[in-house]
Parts: structure tokens; C-alpha cells; sequence
């Protein structure tokens, strides 16, 4: 007989639930019932197995050893005794987290009423609730990622505690968002390695931290694959990944936001065997929100905190949840989910239809009943400083020196920032070398100044879109990493901007050289061949800038794209191109003093005719450059023009990502 899928799976989690025992964590799977998938409770066709379906399938299990599943947890974070991982996670390790009437409130409105509870080590926490019950902004609180002051309109009550002290004096917290941001380029064991050299204190020698990333690696399932690029790795691992970031800073307390968010249910089991796995080491606390976990990841977590509405519904062994629900009227179908059945009720039901927690973390006492004790760490109208990041460990010259490794490592293993532009602009040289042969000779008879002055236009114009379109897809690529490390206080904001920068000074002189080679002879240009280098190579630096500030202040890369148009077209317009500049209107010709293609314009135009060969030409040029208010006298000018928008530019981007990150910091939202 062949037996269908539903009934299969309903066997094997009930052969799993009879038979797996652990020597670190048993799983007490759910009962058969709950692994019913909705199409079997819709269907009457097969409502149960008869005896000889199930004999044969137990017999079929059986025989491929499935019988024996049992849930152990492969982490073991403190192996090695006499290592370096082990010696530093005891140094301060933190047993006990407490928090009581804890209320939040921002913009006026209250997002969290008196949420108490504890976490101890050894165990996951799990904070689960449906969509803005207040479960991730409880997260970030727990975490110190939430910077209230009088000007962002937020307040927060209520007392914290990390065995028996101010929970923010011990708290070395680790913490991985929703969204991971981990640069694609990087290997897992780069990228664990550079969390640990920027992150750890100089106490921890080199080889120290390469023990611990050895132990991370081993740990976390990435032996045979430690130089696999991020990139390849599936959404699991790289989750897995965040984690392993985080742990390399060796902290007492880890917190996830909703870590099996977008997983497959294979992935998703994975990651939270491994956070059993690491509360189980003891190394750290753990605590995690979850959206809807599935049957199979509820019946293992031990500690769970239900919210609903930013209140308190159920705080106590995951167990004893239907048990809560069950008491208030709500009995928990045999064929539902439990976690499915409490989220939706908590979702759909009133606060009064809804279990109530009543439980204080440290017995009869309340916590900050001993004036030598108190925390009240956040109040009306107060500036606090309490955030996640510590301070930052390495000079910053050190600090340049990684982010220049990571930055030239990822050029040479991302083809487009470098070879795909080379490319680019090599073809699209060799088209405009066609169209503009000869066009600066002089001494031919179809000579006309228009196509001359053309071949630099078109020549400008491409460039730039050859480095603004590349350049905006990249810093998308980055900026949700740059934004993370720079939030934890990885480094400081200087490095990172001079460790992009100067691969940026040689790459883009290498496509003006390229520019230059193609089109200086094949259009007879006849200025000054260093000088027109130099008007290039600051053309696509401040066109780079231009990128950046697309990049980092729009949201959305499309809309970012979409700009990079609105910006060069209309220059366009007032290059002197088609229309003199000074025959336009007086009162808007000072658009053109906004265009940073007009200045290396102007550069080119009186060094080219500063080099004219005939006198007719040389009295073209100086009409042309008459008419567009261009001297060879502000050729130095038109310079620091150009530089001055490669700086101001670039300032500007910087500006706007760090009000991000700020904005981050001040409301918890990595």
C-alpha cells in the first residue's frame, strides 16, 4: 500500500515524539494531530490510518533509521576549556536578565503598558506576538538599541536589571536584525574575522581572535566552507552568518529579531537548533522574537512571553501556553498549531477575553525597592546614551587599513566595479571615436568647431553615466551594511568614507587614461594632454559624489536610478551646447554655475584653445569661449570648482546617512 504525504508526516512526528531522547535538549514534539496539514483537516477522504498503513510505515521508518531522530544540538561555543573563546565568554558572563512595568511611549502614543518579566542563562527566551503587539520594540529596549531625548518625542518607564545591577553597566549585548546586511563579497571567515579584530579590545591577541573564529566556524556548521562567498550562501546560513558576527564581539547577551523570518522550515529548524544549541553552552543569554513559529520549532522552546496590544498575555514554559488559553475559554484545537492558535486569538480577541500575566521577576519584591538598586535608566524628557554599540576599540588608522583590505578585496572579485566600467567605457569610446575621426583637425577643409566642441560633450556626458549608474547599484549593495557597522560602532564614519575613496581617485583616473588614449588622437584633439586628463579625471569624481548622494538619500534604488537622468540631462541645456550661455536669460543663467559638467567643460574648452594650430580655429574657440564666460585665466578656478563638488557632495551624502544611522540608533530600527 502507499502511504500519502499527510500521513507519513503524521507517523513521523508521532515516531519522533515517542522515541526522541537527547543527551543535551529532548524535543517533545508536538501530537500527531497538530502536524496536519490544512489539506488533510479539509479533507474527508483519509480522516485516519488504519492499523496495516501504519505497521507498514513504521517499518519503513524503521529500516531508514528515522526512528532514532533526535534533536541535538550541535553548538558548543566553549569546547575547548583552555582556549581563548572559553576565557573570555566566562570573564563577564551575565546569568540573569530582569525587567519590570516596563511602558514605552513615542510620539504621544503608548506602545508597550507595564510588560514585566525575566530571562536566565541557559534557556531561550522567545518573545512571540502578532504584527505591532509590541514584541520587537520590547527587543530593542531589552537590547539598550532605543536612545530616547526631549527631541525625538519618546519616553520609556520602568526598571532593568542584569543580575541584581543596572542591567546597561553589564550588558555587552550582541544583536542581529530582521534584515541581515553582510557585505556579498567577503568570505564567512573574513567577515568573522573582521568583526573580531574591529570589535574586540586590544587585550585579545591576534591569534586569539583567530582561535575564536575558528571555534565560531566549527560551531556554527561552516567547516568546509569557511571561504565560501557570502553571496552564495543561502538565506539559513547567512543568517546563521549574523549570528556568528555578533558572537565573534563575545557578548553576554545576544538578541535576534525574528531570526526565522523568510526561511525555509528546513533552515528555520536549523537556525533555532543552533540558538538552543548556544543558550544550552551557556556562553551568552539568548533571546529572540518570533513571528509564527512552526508546530515542530514551538515544541522546542522552553520560555516564551506572549504579547498582544503592547501588553503581558502569557509569561511562563512554552507548554503551559494552551494551558493559559485553555483556562480563559479558549481551548486550543488537537489538529492547530499552539503558537497559531494563541497568536491569532491575540490578534482577533479582546485584552479581556485574553489569559493575564501577573508574575514579577524577582519574587515578592519589586525591583527598585532598594534605593541602592534603583534603575530608572529612562525618563521624560532626559538624553539617554544607552545603545548596543560599544566604543569603538581600534585607532582609527587601523581601522582605514581593514576597510581598505575589505574594499580593494571586493573590487577585485566584483567584476563591475572595475573591469565591467573598463569595458563599458572602452565600447562606448570606440563608437564616439567614429563618429567625431578628425574631428579637431583643423587644417581639413569639413572642419567645424561645433563637432569639435561635441566630441568633449558626448565624451562628458557618457562618462558620467558610465560612473553614476554602476556606482548607485554598488552603494545600494553596501549601504545597508555600512549603516549596520557603523550603527554597532564598528568604525567611525572618517575611515569608511577615505577607505572608499581612494580606490575610487585610481579607478576613476584609470578610465579618464582610457578616455583619453581612445579619443585624443582618433579626434584630433590638440590641447594640453595632461591638462584635459586632470578636467576628466575630476568630471567623473565629482559625478562619483553624485552617486553617492543619490544612493544615500533616496530609499529606493529605482526612484535613485531614475534621478541619475533628471540630474545630467538638463545640463544639457546650459553647457553652451546648443544655446550660449550668455544669450540665455540673465536670470537663469546662473543654472549653469550648478553643473559640474559645465566646469570640466569650460576646463577643456580654453586648454583646447590654448593649443588651436590655425588662426581661424583659435579665433572660434575664443568666440565660443566668450560666449560661454570661459577664460584661461579660471582654469585653475573651474578646478576647485570640481573638487569642491566631489567634497561638498560627498559631505552632503554622509550628512544624510548618518541622520539615518542616528535615527537608528534613537529608535531602535537596525
Amino acid at each position: 500500500m502507499i502511504l500519502s504525504t499527510t500521513n507519513l508526516l503524521v507517523l513521523f512526528s508521532t515516531t519522533i515524539d515517542q522515541n526522541a531522547t537527547n543527551r543535551g535538549a529532548t524535543v517533545e514534539l508536538p501530537k500527531p494531530s497538530t502536524m496536519l496539514t490544512s489539506a488533510a483537516v479539509e479533507s474527508n477522504s483519509q480522516p485516519q490510518m488504519d492499523l496495516e498503513s501504519k505497521t507498514q510505515a513504521e517499518a519503513l521508518l524503521a529500516s531508514k533509521g528515522l526512528l532514532k531522530l533526535k534533536f541535538e544540538p550541535s553548538f558548543d561555543l566553549v569546547s575547548r576549556d583552555e582556549g581563548a573563546l572559553a576565557r573570555h565568554t566566562d570573564a563577564k558572563r551575565l546569568s540573569l536578565i530582569e525587567f519590570a512595568d516596563v511602558s514605552y511611549f513615542r510620539q504621544g502614543k503608548q506602545l508597550l503598558f507595564d510588560v514585566s518579566g525575566r530571562m536566565r542563562l541557559g534557556e531561550v527566551m522567545t518573545i512571540l506576538g502578532p504584527t505591532k503587539s509590541g514584541k520587537t520594540k520590547l527587543l530593542n529596549l531589552l537590547a539598550g538599541t532605543v536612545q530616547t531625548s526631549g527631541s525625538s518625542r519618546q519616553e520609556l518607564r520602568g526598571t532593568f536589571f542584569g543580575d541584581g545591577a543596572n542591567l546597561y553597566s553589564v550588558l555587552r549585548p550582541g544583536f542581529v536584525p530582521k534584515n541581515e546586511n553582510i557585505l556579498g563579497s567577503s568570505s564567512i571567515r573574513e567577515e568573522l574575522l573582521f568583526s573580531a579584530d574591529l570589535r574586540l579590545p586590544s587585550t585579545v591577541t591576534r591569534k586569539e581572535k583567530v582561535e575564536i573564529v575558528d571555534d565560531l566556524i566549527k560551531s556554527l556548521g561552516f567547516e568546509g566552507q569557511a571561504n565560501t562567498l557570502v553571496r552564495s550562501l543561502p538565506k539559513g546560513k547567512r543568517k546563521l552568518l549574523a549570528l556568528g558576527i555578533e558572537l565573534a564581539s563575545l557578548p553576554n547577551a545576544v538578541f535576534l529579531d525574528e531570526p526565522t523570518s523568510g526561511l525555509s522550515p528546513a533552515e528555520a529548524w536549523e537556525v533555532v537548533a543552533v540558538l538552543k544549541g548556544l543558550a544550552a553552552s551557556r556562553a551568552c543569554l539568548v533571546v529572540c522574537s518570533l513571528a509564527q513559529p512552526s508546530s515542530e520549532i514551538f515544541a522546542t522552546l522552553t520560555h516564551v512571553l506572549l504579547l498582544a496590544k503592547g501588553r503581558s498575555v502569557y509569561d511562563g514554559p512554552a507548554e503551559g501556553l494552551s494551558q493559559a488559553f485553555a483556562q480563559k475559554g479558549l481551548s486550543c484545537p488537537k489538529e492547530h498549531n499552539p503558537s497559531d492558535f494563541a497568536l491569532m486569538c491575540a490578534r482577533s480577541l479582546s485584552l479581556d477575553d485574553l489569559p493575564t500575566t501577573s508574575t514579577r521577576p524577582v519574587g515578592e519584591k519589586k525591583l527598585g525597592e532598594d534605593k541602592k538598586e534603583t534603575v530608572l535608566p529612562f525618563a521624560e524628557g532626559s538624553d539617554q546614551k544607552q545603545f548596543l554599540a560599544r566604543p569603538r576599540q581600534r585607532s582609527g588608522f587601523v581601522e582605514f587599513q581593514r576597510l581598505l583590505v575589505r574594499e580593494l578585496r571586493a573590487i577585485k572579485r566584483d567584476p563591475r566595479l572595475l573591469l565591467g566600467r573598463v569595458i563599458l567605457t572602452i565600447i562606448i569610446m570606440v563608437i564616439c571615436a567614429c563618429v567625431f575621426l578628425y574631428a579637431g583637425d583643423a587644417t581639413s577643409d569639413k572642419y567645424f568647431i561645433g563637432s569639435h566642441f561635441a566630441s568633449f560633450v558626448f565624451t562628458m556626458f557618457t562618462s558620467c553615466f558610465g560612473v553614476i549608474i554602476p556606482n548607485v547599484i554598488y552603494i545600494f549593495e553596501t549601504k545597508g551594511v555600512f549603516v549596520r557597522e557603523r550603527a554597532l560602532n564598528m568604525y567611525g564614519t572618517l575611515p569608511y568614507v577615505f577607505a572608499r575613496m581612494i580606490p575610487e581617485l585610481f579607478i576613476n583616473l584609470f578610465v579618464s587614461v582610457i578616455v583619453l588614449l581612445i579619443m585624443f588622437w582618433s579626434a584630433q584633439w590638440h590641447g594640453n594632454f595632461g591638462l584635459i586628463l586632470v578636467a576628466y579625471w575630476l568630471l567623473l569624481l565629482s559625478c562619483s559624489s553624485w552617486a553617492y548622494l543619490l544612493a544615500m538619500a533616496i530609499p529606493k534604488e529605482g526612484a535613485a536610478l531614475g534621478l541619475v537622468a533628471v540630474i545630467l540631462v538638463p545640463q544639457l541645456l546650459f553647457m553652451g551646447t546648443f544655446v550660449r550661455i550668455n544669450a540665455l536669460p540673465i536670470w537663469l543663467q546662473w543654472v549653469s554655475y550648478v553643473c559640474n559638467i559645465t566646469y570640466a567643460l569650460r576646463f577643456v574648452a580654453v586648454v583646447e584653445q590654448a593649443g588651436c594650430t590655425t588662426p581661424a580655429s583659435c579665433a572660434q574657440w575664443a568666440a565660443l569661449n566668450k560666449a560661454n564666460i570661459a577664460s584661461y585665466g579660471d582654469l585653475w578656478w573651474f578646478a576647485v570648482v570640481l573638487v569642491a563638488f566631489f567634497l561638498v557632495l560627498r559631505f552632503c551624502a554622509f550628512f544624510k546617512i548618518r541622520r539615518n544611522i542616528l535615527s537608528a540608533k534613537r529608535f531602535g530600527e537596525l
